[in-house]
């Protein structure tokens, strides 16, 4: 009874992680550049008595989905989608935090600021500050930041060895665990003036995954039940035979 209620509850701990992920994937498919995420499970195998072995599930770790989501245009100047690999460069109270939300506006002091207010940085990781009064802003693909024609700062766009070092902080944003690379945009990267990166999450997909999730969840706990009652009937038998 033990090692079948150990092994039904470190399943149910399993698919209760594994909810909480696709719930949290669902409530920011509309959320700008959001990445999904999963879970990955590995097999814990546990000697017990004389050779035998029970297998327990073990949550190891949450992967994260790098990959584009759909590009939505807005017609803003100051809106930017990356096309391809590489995060922006904010400059954050916390210190350098990466994002692929390009959401900008300009700042009182006339810096392009993220929507919570921290600085957008350049290739040299400095703040990008634009003039008092201006016409036109046009951002090109290679990043250029054009002001009435001239170009007065080159937009930071940096990427990561392993994508996967990356931590979640909040409102979108990265923390890198490892050396910080240099500002080093990727060949094939291009950006998007006046569009938005979608989240990259697709609902019909994570529903189907939910619906799975929960029916495997009811069908472990129904087996421990049934478990349970066997061991039940089990030991009155032997209550009475053992008279």
């Amino acid at each position: 009874m033990q090692n079948t209620s150990y092994v039904g509850i470190s399943r149910l701990n399993a698919l209760s992680r594994q909810m909480e992920v696709v719930a949290n994937n669902i409530a920011n498919a509309d959320t700008t550049s959001f990445k999904g995420e999963r879970v990955m499970f590995s097999e814990y195998v546990q000697k017990i008595g004389r050779g035998d072995k029970v297998a327990f599930v073990q949550d190891q770790a949450t992967v994260m989905n790098f990959s584009e989501g759909n590009m939505t245009f807005t017609g803003n100047d100051t809106d930017l989608a990356i096309q391809g690999k590489g995060f922006f460069a904010l400059n954050t109270p916390a210190g350098e935090r990466y994002t692929r939300s390009g959401n900008f506006r300009v700042g009182i002091d006339n810096k392009l600021i993220s929507l919570n207010g921290d600085e957008v940085l350049d290739e040299r990781r400095e703040p990008i500050i634009l003039p008092n009064s201006y016409n036109e802003i046009t951002i090109t693909k290679g990043g250029a930041v054009v002001v009435d024609g001239t170009e007065i700062a080159k937009l930071g766009v940096i990427s990561f060895p392993n994508e996967q070092a990356l931590n979640k902080t909040q409102n979108g944003m990265y923390r890198y665990s490892g050396p910080t690379p240099d500002m080093d945009k990727p060949e094939n990267t291009q950006l998007l003036q006046g569009a938005l990166e979608g989240s990259n999450v697709n609902s019909i997909a994570e529903m189907t995954k939910m619906i799975k999730i929960q029916r495997a969840f009811e069908g472990t706990h129904k087996l421990m039940e049934q478990e349970h009652e066997r061991m039940r009937r089990a030991m009155q038998v032997y209550g009475k035979t053992g008279q």
